[in-house]
C-alpha cells in the first residue's frame, strides 16, 4: 500500500512518544491520537510511522518489533456496519434467492464514494446468494460484482452505482440504479433506500440487458 505521511500540523497524540516508560511485562501502550480533518483529503491513505531508537540501560531492542506503520482511516459520512433488507430476483434463474437480512459494511473510498463488502459471506465486495431456491443459506455468489456507490454530498442521494470490478468488468458485468428508487440516504434515520440493476449483455442478449435486479434498505448498525 502507498501511504502518505499524515501532516504534523494535521494531528496531536495524547503522549509523548519520544519518551514512554514500560514497565516489567508491558508491551501495549494506548496512544489517543486527534485528528484535525479540516486539512486532509479522504481519497489519500495516510498513516504514521513509528521506530524505538533507544531504551534505557539494561535494556534491548526487539529486532521485530522496533519499527510499525499506522494506518489512519478516514471515514465520510456514509461509513459503517448497515443490516440489509429487501428483495433480488435474476431473470434467467427463478431458482436464485436472496438471504436476507445481511450485515455489510460501506468503507470510505473517497468523500463521497464507498466500496459495499459483505464481510459475513464473503469478506469482498459482491452479492451471496442461495442457487436452488433455500433463503437461509447462501451457497454462490456472482463472480466478478460488486458494489462501488457514490453518494451527492450535497442532497444525499445516490448519485450512481458502478462495478467494483469494472464497469464493465471483463464477464460483460455492470452496476447500474434502477431510476424508480428512492435511491437516497435519510440522514435522520441513517438508512439508504436504493434499487439496482446487474446488467450483463453476454447472456441477456436484448438491450437494456438486465440480468439481475435489486430492492433494498440499508439500516445503519454502527461503525466497522
Amino acid at each position: 500500500t502507498s501511504f502518505v505521511e499524515l501532516p504534523s500540523a494535521s494531528y496531536t497524540l495524547s503522549e509523548d512518544v519520544t519518551n514512554l516508560t514500560f514497565t516489567p511485562g508491558e508491551d501495549i501502550k494506548t496512544i489517543k491520537i486527534k485528528l484535525n480533518k479540516t486539512s486532509l483529503s479522504l481519497s489519500t491513505q495516510y498513516a504514521l510511522a513509528f521506530k524505538i531508537s533507544e531504551v534505557g540501560s539494561g535494556a534491548l531492542i526487539s529486532n521485530s518489533y522496533k519499527s510499525a506503520i499506522y494506518a489512519i482511516g478516514i471515514k465520510n459520512k456514509w461509513d459503517g456496519v448497515y443490516n440489509v433488507t429487501g428483495t433480488f430476483q435474476d431473470v434467467t434463474n427463478a431458482a436464485f434467492v436472496g438471504v436476507y437480512p445481511y450485515e455489510w459494511e460501506l468503507q470510505t473510498n473517497g468523500p463521497a464514494q464507498c466500496i459495499v463488502i459483505d464481510q459475513y459471506n464473503l469478506g469482498i465486495p459482491g452479492f451471496a446468494f442461495n442457487s436452488v431456491g433455500d433463503p437461509t443459506s447462501a451457497n454462490t455468489y456472482y463472480g466478478s460484482f460488486g458494489l462501488v456507490v457514490n453518494f451527492d454530498a450535497a442532497t444525499d442521494k445516490v448519485a450512481s452505482v458502478v462495478n467494483y470490478y469494472g464497469q464493465p468488468a471483463g464477464n460483460t458485468r455492470s452496476a447500474v440504479l434502477d431510476d424508480t428508487g428512492i435511491n437516497a440516504y435519510d440522514n435522520a434515520t441513517k438508512t439508504v433506500n436504493i434499487k439496482y440493476f446487474m446488467l450483463q449483455p453476454s447472456v441477456v442478449t436484448t438491450p437494456p440487458y438486465i440480468r439481475a435486479k435489486w430492492n433494498e434498505q440499508w439500516k445503519y448498525i454502527g461503525s466497522r
